[in-house]
């Protein structure tokens, strides 16, 4: 880690000028075979703000789950972001986008009124960001796992698919 440290240190976020004060956000799990990882980030304009990685709190019993957990702490950042940016004179008259790499997660995001069988054990809280997708404060949507950049924060990867996504995150060219 120390090396990895030492031979980085040149590196830092990038943000372009030009860049719009929108934020938009991602978010991903690992789902364990006991707690799973949740990760997020989210950007404004180039490169990124805010992230986050921890383990969750409960068992989930289905990648769907897992997901579901993830996008809802993401959903609590994005409220959060949004008055950040209010209080900073950036008001965010759009949703806040929020990416998600699971089919499950996003329907159910979006779906407020479904029933979901699989998911009745599920803590209400997790279940947030379907308000939020009602009132219009976010827009869930399905992003390919590929283009998922919270992948950064949620599993051991490659060397090269680190670098991708911490180049990615980062705003840095190769």
């Amino acid at each position: 880690m120390l090396i990895y440290l030492i031979s980085t240190k040149e590196l830092g976020l990038n943000y372009d000028s030009g860049a719009t004060a929108v934020a938009s956000g991602l978010s991903d799990s690992d789902w364990a075979a006991k707690h799973s990882t949740t990760g997020w980030l989210f950007s404004l304009g180039s490169a990124v703000v805010s992230w986050r990685s921890a383990k969750q709190g409960s068992v989930a019993l289905s990648s769907t789950e897992a997901e579901v957990v993830a996008a809802s702490y993401a959903a609590c950042e994005a409220v959060y972001l949004r008055a950040l940016l209010l209080d900073l004179g950036f008001e965010q008259t759009e949703a806040t986008e929020l990416g998600v790499d699971n089919q499950g997660a996003v329907h159910i995001a979006k779906n407020a009124g479904a029933s979901h069988t699989r998911m009745k054990h599920v803590a209400r809280r997790h279940f947030f960001m379907r308000e939020l997708v009602a009132d219009g404060t976010i827009t869930v949507k399905f992003v390919p796992t590929d283009a998922n950049v919270a992948d950064l924060f949620t599993k051991p990867l490659s060397a090269k698919r680190f670098v991708e996504l911490r180049n990615a995150a980062m705003n840095i060219s190769d």
